[in-house]
């Protein structure tokens, strides 16, 4: 079993990095976008079975070896996670909030903002970082959905109930739905219709704040201080994931 999601989060791993390339040559671009979301698709999965260096090849094996250890390790990750912010209340305050940075509204607004900004200022440099978000964050979608579906793995909120759905934190355990049985478990949803408690892997969450801070970043990076707060905030809600009991560090980390 260890294998298959060694050979599987390879495959993700080195499609993602492909997206990752051919995103940075977007951003370098001046294309508008009325240009074909499509034709982005098509770019992003031909380079993605474009033959890679050894060198890049070799990492990208590290990093899903790397990940394979710590998916074994995230039980017990989640649990020293949750012992953590229990004994501080500050945590359990202040994560329902920082999640939300990751969320569909939380892109739809940051979008918005600066296209509208760029609008009523008349600067075509912002309304230009609103149109990369819109669809960096549309291939992000894509890549996500095909996973979630495909590992169909179980949140930690989903393990640690019982009968009555009450939650009992020694009770966690990592269960994967692998395809095609994850479709069956993804459309299962659980008692929360509008989510399903078979998607955690990897983090929806996370790749939309680290989309989102990625285009910032690159966009306004003559700024020092852009560049930091766009991939702490991005951090913070990678964190706040675990302790909303919705993704394991693993999911947050490959997210």
């Amino acid at each position: 079993m260890r294998g298959v999601i060694l050979l599987f989060l390879f495959i993700i791993s080195f499609v993602s990095n492909s997206y990752s390339q051919s995103f940075g040559k977007i951003l370098d671009n001046t294309e508008t976008l009325s240009d074909s979301l499509i034709r982005d698709e098509r770019a992003f999965l031909k380079s993605a079975i474009k033959p890679k260096s050894g060198k890049k090849i070799i990492q990208l094996m590290g990093f899903s070896a790397a990940t394979i250890g710590l998916i074994n390790n995230d039980v017990e990750i989640y649990k020293a996670v949750k012992n953590y912010q229990d004994k501080h209340s500050w945590v359990s305050k202040l994560s329902p909030i920082v999640t939300l940075g990751g969320d569909n509204y939380a892109a739809v607004s940051v979008t918005g903002a600066f296209i509208g900004a760029g609008i009523l200022f008349n600067d075509r440099y912002t309304i230009k970082t609103g149109e990369l978000l819109f669809r960096s964050l549309i291939h992000t979608t894509v890549i996500v959905k095909f996973s979630k579906i495909l590992f169909g793995r179980a949140r930690p909120s989903m393990t640690m109930r019982d009968e009555n759905w009450d939650i009992d934190y020694n009770m966690v355990y990592d269960k994967w739905n692998w395809f095609p049985e994850s479709i069956n478990a993804y459309r299962k949803g659980g008692k929360f219709k509008f989510l399903s408690n078979y998607d955690a892997f990897p983090s929806g969450h996370t790749c939309v704040a680290f989309t989102m801070a990625t285009v910032i970043a690159k966009r306004y990076k003559t700024s020092r201080i852009i560049p930091v707060i766009s991939y702490s905030i991005a951090s913070l809600v990678g964190l706040s994931r675990i302790t909303e009991d919705t993704h394991w560090l693993s999911d947050c980390i490959v997210g």
